[in-house]
């Protein structure tokens, strides 16, 4: 409210002075709007673009006033706008979506630590606090768990890769206040991510044979290097290489295997009428075959 100081003439005008920042209204993010009441001149200052404390969180604009004299005379005066911040920021992830823990590693082993920024300008509003998604569709829920301060996972059961290989695993987000978003009915400000989390294979299964008893013949006078025949072993664990080895029973080495394909092969002389047959175990150390050599199939007695 301003007076002309000019007897039996009191009409003023206000402007508000456009300045050279946006602190100073350079964007015109307020305007002035004069208004007269009972007899006085009034000034109001409205906002005109959308306030965004995290970008310019004061203003300071300069009002002029003039009167309506012959000689105009003027004066200025400036206004100090302080904004208050309000929750209008969603916290937001930034780490990446997948990450693998070890199978058999013990209950509260840490898998990562997910992390949010909530990009408003104070406290609570932009404090971040962590959750596990209680939800039918979040398969991991009950198999990890996390810190509400820190966003740190960590497991809550022993892990068998060969069960089950990942687990899609929802966790949320949200900020320390009620939110100022429209339609919020009072809660905060939240946000979901799924993190894919996979069980990394550990060498825990012994390999086993796929036969119980394998046989085979071979003539005496067979050549140096003839496969007799292949034994084949299986591993669950992903990560195992199946190595064969004979470890007994094979005298004067009249036989060899392949490390890698378990192919039993003729490696020295072969004599029927000193030994008949042939037998022992193998790494994986599991159901031996035995090798028949000579002219006609041998019977071992009963």
């Amino acid at each position: 409210m301003n007076s002309s100081g000019i007897e039996n003439n009191p009409v003023v005008f206000y402007r508000l002075i456009r300045g050279s920042t946006a602190q100073t209204n350079k964007y015109d993010t307020f305007y002035l709007q004069q208004r007269s009441d009972n007899g006085h001149t009034w000034a109001d200052i409205k906002v005109n673009h959308p306030l965004d404390y995290e970008n310019i969180k004061e203003y300071n604009l300069t009002i002029r006033v003039e009167n309506n004299g012959v000689q105009q005379l003027a004066s200025e005066a400036t206004v100090y706008i302080v904004l208050e911040d309000v929750n209008d920021d969603i916290p937001l992830f930034t780490e990446r979506e997948q990450e693998t823990v070890l199978e058999g590693e013990p209950i509260g082993t840490g898998v990562t630590r997910v992390n949010a920024i909530d990009k408003d300008g104070t406290f609570p509003n932009n404090q971040v606090y962590y959750g596990i998604v209680d939800s039918p569709r979040n398969e991991g829920k009950d198999y990890f768990e996390i810190n509400e301060q820190t966003g740190e996972i960590f497991t809550k059961v022993v892990f068998d890769r060969e069960k089950q290989a990942a687990y899609a695993l929802e966790v949320e987000a949200h900020d320390g206040s009620p939110s100022a978003r429209p339609n919020s009915n009072g809660l905060p400000n939240t946000v979901t991510k799924f993190i894919r989390i996979g069980i990394a294979d550990k060498n825990d299964n012994p390999p086993f044979f796929d036969k119980a008893l394998y046989e085979a013949e071979v003539d005496e006078n067979e050549d140096i290097q003839h496969t007799v025949l292949t034994v084949t072993a299986k591993d669950l664990d992903e990560s195992s290489k199946i190595r064969y080895e004979i470890t007994r029973g094979n005298l004067g080495g009249a036989f060899a295997v392949k490390n890698m394909t378990g192919a039993i092969y003729v490696a020295g002389p072969l004599d029927y009428e000193t030994r008949k047959r042939v037998s022992g175990p193998f790494i994986p150390p599991f159901n031996p075959p035995f090798i028949q050599s000579g002219r006609h199939p041998y019977h071992p007695p009963e």
